[in-house]
């Protein structure tokens, strides 16, 4: 039986890798990670994020980037991410005061998900969403407690955006 491969988010080492990038990333393969997904990639080119990582003996699994950078600047991040040969791109919540969104916010979510995800698939990335804790809150005027990944789930070409789940 092999070993799947174990990779881990970056966001959460945002502080060991802001006080020594290096040695956090070098530091990874010791702990038995042999990729990583990416969040926050900073001021830090692609270029250096490569050397970096190739040193390090990492590979970029995943990287999340706001939804607002992808519909605003896609060849820049899209770049980016094929300099560092990940093929995988991540929506995390899209916009500051998502936690209380109602479901016309989620809806309008949605289509924007299934385009970017369209161009995503036309230029071979594949594409998800990632969730957190608010788009399971019920909105407050549904009787049925329907909440915001109910109707992300519904609204979603599921050919187009696939779900990194956050289970914390």
């Amino acid at each position: 039986m092999s070993i799947p491969e174990i990779g881990v988010q970056l966001y959460s080492l945002r502080r060991e890798l802001e006080a020594d990038f290096e040695r956090t990333l070098r530091e990874l393969p010791e702990m038995g990670f042999s990729a990583v997904e990416l969040a926050r990639t900073g001021e830090r080119g692609a270029e250096a994020w490569r050397s970096a990582l190739d040193s390090a003996g990492l590979r970029v699994i995943g990287a999340h980037v706001r939804l607002e950078e992808l519909e605003g600047e896609w060849e820049k991040y899209a770049n980016f991410q094929r300099v560092l040969h990940n093929r995988v791109l991540v929506v995390p919540a899209p916009q500051k005061g998502w936690e209380v969104a109602g479901e016309a916010d989620y809806q309008e979510t949605a289509e924007r998900l299934n385009r970017l995800g369209a161009r995503a698939r036309e230029e071979g990335f594949a594409f998800a969403y990632h969730n957190h804790h608010w788009e399971f809150a019920p909105f407050d005027a549904s009787p049925a407690g329907l909440c915001g990944m109910d109707v992300l789930l519904r609204e979603t070409d599921p050919q187009l955006v696939s779900w990194e789940f956050d289970t914390a």
